[in-house]
């Protein structure tokens, strides 16, 4: 509910507002005469295991990849697109069942966590119509972040001269 919450309050904020709406209902007995242009959505990623954190939205317990892109395909127009976010893990698999139910790959957007690291999930838009496939990289952090070591020696580096400042001498500090 809050995610539903959520996705209303930022498409008020959108200018494509009034294109723009919000359906909370269970997906796979969701029933329309309606097609869609653009259906996006950030499935449940994992399949089911003993974890109870956010189960229903982060196990395919109620809703599997499968499901999901049949119900998607019977809701989209002739030209519209199907969007999905992923884990990179999963992006074969998942290209395989679209493809198995008559969905084409127009663009993937393979996504690091940040740069020079590995791929940490995937945007696949797909179409009922077969077109050039697009493929983009998108890096989300553009430095590294400090390794934990690198991190210490420069926290400890600042609380050094914090104390200087505050007039502690040298054998005082290493006292501690």
């Amino acid at each position: 509910k809050e995610a539903i919450f959520l996705a209303k309050e930022n498409f008020e904020k959108s200018i494509f507002l009034k294109q723009l709406s919000v359906i909370h209902e269970n997906f796979k007995n969701f029933k329309t005469d309606e097609k869609y242009d653009l259906i996006v959505c950030n499935p449940p990623y994992f399949l089911e295991n003993s974890s109870v954190k956010n189960k229903e939205a982060r196990q395919q317990t109620e809703l599997n990849f499968e499901e999901l892109i049949s119900q998607s395909v019977q809701f989209l127009q002739k030209n519209g697109v199907f969007s999905v976010i992923i884990p990179i893990e999963s992006e074969v698999s998942f290209q395989e069942l679209a493809m198995q139910l008559g969905l084409f790959l127009i663009k993937k957007i393979i996504i690091f966590g940040i740069e020079g690291g590995k791929a940490v999930r995937v945007i696949l838009e797909f179409s009922l119509e077969m077109r050039p496939v697009e493929i983009l990289e998108f890096t989300i952090e553009k430095r590294k972040a400090l390794e934990p070591m690198g991190w210490m020696t420069l926290t400890a580096e600042e609380y050094i001269r914090l104390l200087k400042t505050r007039g502690y001498t040298e054998q005082e500090i290493k006292e501690f």
